[in-house]
């Protein structure tokens, strides 16, 4: 049986940036063990989204881009990037995920495993 887990955005110092996970803010939050793996299983992104979008994994000050969309006339009312990628998507402790939306304001929601990170 999967365990789910709300972890809600944080905006940064960048315009239109959110971090949707941070492994290091979690493990403090939750009291979770830091070198655990996190599983992400689901986001729902909302916002200004029909402007253009990306997402990255940022890593020691490095961006790794995942996937993004271009400008759209399509109205879209919440995103959830896991079902785009095609499977739960692992970040490593000193991973972050982030997205950047190319409208006026983003923000959101992931969803953790903690059933994976209580076995680790």
């Amino acid at each position: 049986m999967q365990t789910l887990t709300a972890i809600s955005a944080y905006q940064t110092k960048q315009q239109n940036e959110i971090v949707l996970i941070d492994s290091g803010r979690l493990a403090d939050w939750y009291g979770l063990n830091r070198d655990t793996p996190k599983v992400v299983c689901k986001t729902s992104i909302n916002g200004s989204l029909t402007a253009g979008w990306n997402l990255y994994i940022q890593e020691n000050n490095q961006y790794i881009w995942l996937l993004g969309a271009q400008a759209t006339d399509q109205k879209i009312d919440a995103l959830d990037v896991i079902p785009l990628l095609g499977h739960n998507l692992l970040l490593m402790p000193w991973q972050k995920l982030v997205f950047c939306c190319k409208g006026e304001y983003c923000g959101g929601v992931s969803y953790i495993d903690l059933m994976t990170m209580a076995s680790a």
